[in-house]
């Protein structure tokens, strides 16, 4: 502001004129006489100044920027009650900053998390695959939208019950796998639907272990494979109906 008006938004080298100085050092810097300074930047040849301060603004013990006053009248000079006065105010300046800073960052990540989420939800929401997120102990702790709408069960109910009340064929192949410090197999199992048909089911696991490597839980994915049994059976039916056929044309 004032006579720097111009200069709004120009960046300083480290170590160049004041600010760069104390940019450099972190440390206030008090020159009698810009003009006659050794130190002095060849940008403000043009402005017609002498006395001046540049005070730093922190964050931690990094500087993240400076405040810099200066006197236009020649033999006028801060003293040491006005840097002291200036380095309070630097130092509350400091902590707004700090605070505006870390705010951005919050409402930054709050933004990603609450996008990333959305996304997520989308996709769960939509999905024909059914999640299952079960704990060490097997009990369900996450239920897909998706239970509703492939097995007809509320994914709200499930929460907080035995897995093995649902899909304990899949459960005791998984504790299996887990005894023996192997993947889990993908199984096929059939499934009954809440309102009494059966589903063939196909179910993949992934387990999840804590930093100890210790089992934590698992992820189980199942997906509704009853057309495809379906059409398996179709045709090794047909294939039974035409070798009986040849066999019956060879006699």
């Amino acid at each position: 502001i004032g006579i720097f008006e111009q200069y709004k938004n120009f960046n300083l080298k480290r170590g160049e004129g004041v600010a760069g100085k104390v940019w450099e050092t972190g440390q206030s810097l008090v020159v009698e006489d810009y003009q006659t300074w050794a130190g002095r930047s060849n940008v403000f040849n043009t402005i017609p100044f002498h006395s001046v301060v540049g005070i730093p603004l922190k964050s931690g013990t990094k500087v993240s920027g400076v405040i810099g006053l200066s006197h236009r009248e020649s033999g006028r000079v801060f003293s040491e009650e006005d840097v002291e006065f200036l380095t309070r105010f630097a130092e509350f300046a400091s902590i707004a900053l700090e605070n505006a800073r870390l705010h951005t960052l919050v409402q930054r990540e709050l933004t990603a998390r609450n996008k990333a989420e959305a996304t997520l939800r989308q996709i769960t929401d939509n999905m024909q695959d059914i999640i299952t997120q079960i704990g060490p102990d097997g009990i369900i702790l996450y239920a897909s939208p998706s239970h509703k709408w492939v097995l007809g069960l509320d994914p709200n109910e499930l929460i907080g019950h035995l897995i093995l009340e649902r899909l304990a064929e899949a459960f005791s192949i998984l504790s299996q796998a887990v005894e023996r410090g192997e993947k889990p197999d993908r199984i096929t199992m059939r499934y009954q639907h809440a309102e009494g048909h059966y589903l063939w089911m196909e179910c993949v696991s992934s387990i999840i272990s804590d930093k100890n490597g210790e089992f934590a839980g698992a992820i189980l994915s199942s997906r509704d494979v009853t057309q495809r049994k379906e059409t398996e059976a179709r045709l090794r039916n047909s294939e039974h109906q035409y070798r009986l056929l040849a066999d019956n044309a060879d006699d």
